[in-house]
Order: structure tokens, then sequence, then C-alpha cells
């Protein structure tokens, strides 16, 4: 993706597939995975407006942005966390120990899990509102 805005429309296509997926309870693992990766969209298309890139860096230029840890996106956002709000920081906190080896785990995942992160994801004290905000 090359732009702001291709991050953006991404994201939000990815937000509304883990939206159908949430209630079913055999496709949480997959309602996990694409949650997080809007997130990580999420995250990537404010640090293209924050960095003022005109594209995206090459991996040569900026391969600290090649990756799929929100950890480390996260810490390229260069916000300081302890002006947020208590409820914003604690679904941070859950939101960022998203994995996407998650997505190659064997086993259910269990659905309070992902009603949890879910919601941390996307509720209205969500990361993924925040992130519309920067």
């Amino acid at each position: 993706m090359q732009s702001t805005e291709e991050w953006r429309r991404q994201a939000e296509n990815k937000k509304n597939a883990a939206a159908e997926l949430r209630d079913k309870r055999r496709l949480c693992r997959e309602c996990y995975h694409l949650t997080g990766v809007a997130i990580e969209f999420a995250m990537k298309a404010v640090i293209m407006k924050n960095e003022r890139f005109n594209q995206w860096p090459s991996k040569a230029a900026r391969p600290d942005l090649y990756v799929h840890n929100l950890r480390t996106l996260f810490n390229a956002l260069k916000v300081n966390h302890n002006g947020l709000p208590i409820q914003l920081r604690a679904n941070l906190k859950t939101v960022l120990n998203w994995s996407r080896g998650a997505e190659y785990a064997d086993g259910k995942m269990p659905r309070k899990e992902l009603v949890q992160f879910h919601n941390a994801a996307f509720g209205p004290d969500g990361v993924y509102e925040w992130l519309k905000t920067l």
C-alpha cells in the first residue's frame, strides 16, 4: 500500500471482516487475526501520515516498519502512553499483545478472550477509534 488512504481503507476492510466473524464461535482465531491486522494497518496509516511519507518507504530504507509486531509499530508512533486515558491504556495493553503467529496455533481460541480483544480494539474507547484521531 502506497498511501495513508490505502492503509486506512484496508484497515477498515479488515475491521469489517472481523466484525462479520466475531459471533461465529468456530472462527474466533480468524477474527482475532483480522482484528490484529486491522490495528496494524491503522498504525501504519498513522506512521505514514506522521512521518509525512509520500509513499510507503522501501524495506531497505525503513526495515523497522516491515514488521507485524504491534508494540514495535506503537513505538514508531512516538506517543507518550502515560498521558492517555486509563481505559485506552488498558485497551492498548490488551491489543499490543497480539501476535500474528496465533493464526497458526492449534486448537480453539476461547471466545471470551476474543471478545475482550475485539472490544479493546474496536470498542468506543478502543485503540482503532483512537488511532483515527492521530
